[in-house]
């Protein structure tokens, strides 16, 4: 526990300490008044009330405090509210501070504490009017630790700031063991998912807030290739043939403040680690610059062919290191999902979508944009698009055996085009935020048609089972080493046995 959380605990149980005497002396005033059928003073009822409220407060964040150190913004607004009401209950009470409790026989302040003051001693004989000194004290105790909390909420309320500010931070922080698929806590959802999830995307932050998906669990996971470039969202989506909900694993690709370059972006624990949750299926999507003169901005592409540009910086394979493997990667892009994507994007056609069905997709190393003759190259190439994002994904995707699509988002022309500007930032994220709503619509109407019963064999990929445990049977057990081995059997359990 940091320090800011300790110190939070002990301050919370000091204002319970000091609160529990308020409550019950300013409750024996309240009971008093209601015994004699009379109206409590609002100079004693707002301090109780508030003190109430606040004595309720401190005991539950002081019970579940790992559940309120996630919402430490939240308790910190809270305890500065109560700042400002146990300042207006000790506004009210203001007349006790100066009372001489010796001699507390006078004053507007003795007349109206009716049973207690006056009404009590002199008009009735009343028995709570008896001690007036006692009266006189209490009230004055209850004011001075009145005074007290002030102080103290003031200063839990700092703390519960220092708290979401270590806590902010400590979320950013993963220190799991290798092969061990660890969880860490995120607010509001849950840290851990036992089923298993067939549904996998990659792509921007904005999936999370797709209508009719329910965010159900945050997990923060490891792999032998290191840690995924965003904790993995788990989302829940009501079958349209069952209405059962249907898990979709989600990874933000270049983290979830944009923090990964293209070459980056640790593909291979983001494809491990969706494989190790039972992903068959990915759905990606990219932002690309066109090619052609038919691909308009904002058009949405779905590719079936790669042409690699990048120079090979980047991990591309999980066979290496003692265990040699060859997967075909003639069709990069899985036929049945990509079929499956089409009819979907076709179906919004005319409502804002216009898709286009095929194409080649230059992948290029970046992070710098095309030069003009490289642009022009591509287009000789045959290239439709051209992203940084494509690979090795695609390439890690096939040899984990996951059925791979991606949906491509054009948001430029790249710099070949004569009459358009020249591609830039400014450029390529006004189209796509322009185009938000179509893009989300679109991976939402994919992930609900994949949903379906009758897609159950495609989304499993079991058109793709056993290729890498051929593949990687090309290594005599005699010469792969222990390293190698273990990497893929944690990626491919009893394959390499």
């Amino acid at each position: 526990m940091a320090i800011s959380g300790f110190l939070f605990l002990s301050w919370r149980i000091f204002e319970i300490i000091t609160l529990v005497p308020v409550v019950g002396m300013l409750g024996w005033f309240v009971h008093g008044f209601v015994d004699n059928n009379q109206l409590t003073p609002n100079f004693i009822l707002v301090l109780f009330i508030v003190s109430v409220l606040a004595l309720a407060w401190a005991f539950f964040t002081l019970i579940s405090y790992l559940r309120a150190r996630h919402d430490a913004f939240f308790v910190a607004l809270v305890d500065l509210a109560f700042v400002g009401a146990l300042i207006a209950g000790v506004v009210e009470l203001r007349g006790i501070r100066n009372a001489d409790c010796a001699n507390f026989t006078t004053g507007s302040l003795y007349v109206d504490l009716g049973p207690f003051g006056y009404y009590g001693r002199e008009g009735s004989g009343n028995a709570f009017g008896f001690n007036v000194n006692k009266t006189c004290a209490m009230l004055k105790a209850s004011w001075a630790l009145a005074m007290i909390n002030i102080i103290a909420f003031f200063v839990t309320f700092l703390l519960a700031l220092l708290v979401h500010h270590h806590h902010k931070d400590d979320d950013r922080v993963v220190s799991l063991r290798r092969v061990h698929i660890g969880f860490r806590k995120m607010a509001n959802v849950a840290d851990h998912y036992d089923d298993p999830i067939s549904i996998g995307v990659i792509g921007g932050t904005g999936l999370q807030s797709l209508a009719g998906f329910t965010h159900v669990a945050s997990l923060r996971l490891d792999t032998p290739w290191g840690s995924p470039s965003s904790p993995v969202s788990v989302l829940h989506h009501p079958s349209p043939s069952t209405g059962k909900p249907i898990p979709v694993a989600f990874i933000s690709r270049h983290g979830l403040h944009h923090e990964f370059a293209p070459h980056e972006v640790p593909a291979r624990a983001n494809i491990a680690a969706l494989r190790k949750l039972g992903v068959r299926t990915i759905i990606a999507f990219s932002a690309v610059g066109s090619l052609q003169e038919a691909i308009k901005p904002r058009d949405f592409v779905v590719p079936d062919q790669i042409i690699d540009r990048t120079k090979g910086i980047r991990p591309f394979t999980f066979f290496e290191g003692g265990m040699v493997g060859h997967v075909g990667f003639a069709d990069p892009f899985d036929g049945k999902i990509a079929d499956i994507v089409r009819r979907c994007g076709h179906s919004l056609e005319g409502d804002g979508v216009r898709l286009h069905d095929r194409g080649t997709l230059i992948c290029m190393e970046g992070p710098q944009f095309s030069t003009r003759a490289e642009s022009n190259m591509y287009r000789s190439f045959g290239g439709s698009v051209i992203n940084m994002s494509a690979l090795p994904e695609a390439k890690l995707a096939k040899e984990a055996e996951i059925a791979y699509a991606m949906i491509c988002m054009s948001t430029d022309y790249d710099c070949w085009h004569e009459s358009a500007g020249d591609v830039t930032v400014e450029m390529v994220m006004g189209n796509m935020k322009a185009n938000s709503e179509n893009a989300y619509r679109f991976v939402g109407a994919v992930l609900n048609e994949l949903s379906k019963e009758e897609h159950a064999d495609a989304v499993s990929a079991t058109h793709l089972a056993g290729q890498s445990k051929f593949a990687g049977s090309m290594t005599a057990p005699a010469g792969r080493s222990a390293k190698a081995k273990e990497n893929l059997t944690w990626l491919f359990p009893n394959y390499f046995d």
